[in-house]
């Protein structure tokens, strides 16, 4: 009898066997994706070999589709892909009202492509097994570091090594752990803002809250003393921040490059607002470009109190790769001035599901081991969306986060994994 056992489990056991070095083998794979993310091609625009894998994998995307276990998801991805289309069909139907130049429209067009195929390659990659997305940002971490330990990427704090540095704790620390994990990120809160990265700064403090709080539950002494600790990290955050506390520059410079900042974000803002006014349902076509605007621009920053005159901004401008091109600083404002309300409309969608997907994943009974990744990736998509520009590494990001929070906020949440 024992035989006959044995010959039945063994094809089983090598089975199971089999599975596991399956498993190894695509995680290891996606990790050289990652780890090759932000390896430049020049084809029209910026292309990264790391998205030319992620548009291999999202070949993929019929047959999960038609795997997805809730109509919840099957609406999400639906409502998604659809408006992605129209944003993509305003592009086009802007660019040939406009006449925009091949460059221009060839970049833009792709732009789009490619970010759909990400946030596509990056669902086949994770959707299954969320530990090979994690995988897959690990190595965004080792890519962008190995680059700018060899001179190929910037070599600063802000543009270099803040990235790999946060990616990396992020993916060491364990949610359930709460009081450690949130000394840390506060911890990386702080370096950030010493070394004048204000907005990783400021998400990693609310990461840190947000993982603290968690586990606090009903208990009102644990609430009590979850908001005595947030309040303190909160104040010591503020005071180095209006203190202009630095690392690397004196307060009096740090504060004034601070200011020129802040004038030429709103500076921004308000020149694609009248950009928008101008053409609000059609838009101006990809990288819209406009002398006046740029002219604008300039001399709404050194009213508002740029240090620099209107002459060195117009001339930085000019001489930066942009050029002429209006200067949102904001994902849902450019997509507006350049595809009209297509454009808005789909940005607006992204921004709206990236909330809703938050607090799903916040009100899950149960934390993830990396629930401060997904939070910050889902805190770094909010900000993205009102206050950045959707050029470069951006597009890849905002994929990130998209798919992290859609796979961690299914119904039931996905067990924790470990790297």
């Amino acid at each position: 009898m024992g035989s006959p056992r044995l010959s039945e489990t063994t094809p089983a056991r090598a089975g199971l066997g089999e599975s596991r070095v399956s498993f190894a083998a695509s995680d290891a794979f996606a990790f050289v994706g990652g780890a090759v993310a932000w390896v430049d091609v020049q084809v029209v625009g910026h292309l990264y070999v790391g998205e030319v894998f992620l548009l291999a994998c999202s070949l993929g995307l019929p047959l999960l589709y038609t795997h997805l276990k809730t109509p919840r998801e099957r609406r999400v991805l639906g409502w998604f892909f659809a408006l992605g289309a129209v944003y993509l069909f305003g592009l086009v139907a802007a660019d040939l009202y406009r006449q925009t130049p091949f460059t221009d429209y060839a970049r833009g067009w792709a732009r789009a492509l490619v970010y759909l195929g990400d946030f596509a390659g990056l669902l086949v990659l994770g959707y299954r097994r969320p530990l090979r997305l994690i995988r897959f940002v690990a190595g965004t971490a080792v890519s962008q570091l190995a680059l700018s330990a060899f001179g190929l990427w910037p070599a600063d704090w802000k543009f270099g090594y803040a990235y790999p540095v946060t990616i990396g704790i992020l993916l060491l620390l364990d949610a359930q752990r709460r009081l450690l994990a949130f000394v840390m990120l506060v911890a990386l809160g702080l370096a950030h803002l010493l070394l004048d990265y204000r907005m990783f700064g400021g998400l990693c403090l609310l990461t840190a809250v947000a993982v603290y709080a968690k586990g606090s539950g009903i208990n009102p002494r644990a609430r009590l003393r979850a908001v005595a600790i947030t309040a303190s990290a909160v104040a010591g955050f503020l005071y180095l921040y209006v203190s202009g506390a630095g690392l690397l520059n004196r307060g009096y410079d740090l504060l004034m490059r601070r200011e020129g900042s802040n004038v030429e974000r709103l500076a921004g803002f308000i020149v694609a607002s009248q950009s928008i006014r101008e053409s609000p349902v059609i838009g101006h076509g990809s990288w819209a470009r406009s002398d006046e605007a740029l002219e604008n621009w300039a001399s709404l920053q050194a009213e508002l109190g740029s240090p620099r005159t209107v002459a060195e901004l117009e001339q930085g401008a000019l001489f930066s790769p942009e050029g002429s091109v209006i200067r949102a600083h904001s994902m849902i404002l450019q997509a507006w001035v350049e595809a009209g309300v297509a454009g808005l409309i789909f940005f607006v969608f992204s921004l709206g599901a990236t909330a809703l997907m938050l607090y799903r994943i916040a009100i899950a009974s149960a934390p993830l081991r990396h629930y401060g990744l997904v939070v910050f990736f889902g805190l770094w998509n909010v900000w993205a969306l009102v206050m950045s520009p959707f050029a470069g590494v951006s597009r890849l990001y905002t994929a990130i986060s998209f798919a992290l929070l859609l796979i961690f906020s299914r119904a039931p949440a996905p067990k924790a994994v470990s790297i």
